[in-house]
């Protein structure tokens, strides 16, 4: 059984990439998680994030209107299973990341 790690409803949580096999390249986007259950289109055990991006711009995505939802996209949320769960870092887990990955390219003149 997969344990739900500690979510906190409006926080931000992070999924940290590479975009190559080399691990120079990292990629980062940013999430705010809404809670489980809140979009009766994706489940009620569905854990449902919304961009930061269009958190910021638009609003909390349960608020919205029909249209701008419809204007902003499907990819503006991500409703995950528990088993996806472990796609989101945060905060400290991302900095631990980053510390790796500065440590890895840290005498790689060309990175």
């Amino acid at each position: 059984m997969t344990s739900v790690p500690p979510l906190v409803e409006g926080s931000v949580y992070f999924i940290f990439s590479y975009m190559d096999e080399a691990m120079r390249f990292p990629d980062i986007s940013s999430w705010v998680y809404l809670g489980v259950g809140v979009l009766p289109e994706a489940g009620s055990d569905a854990y449902v994030f919304q961009s930061v991006e269009s958190f910021c711009s638009e609003g909390k995505w349960t608020t919205l209107s029909q249209e701008t939802r419809e204007n902003l996209g499907p990819e503006t949320v991500l409703a995950c299973t528990t088993a996806e769960l472990d796609l989101f870092i945060d905060h400290a887990q991302l900095q631990a990341e980053l510390a790796r990955y500065a440590a890895r390219v840290s005498g790689s003149a060309d990175a």
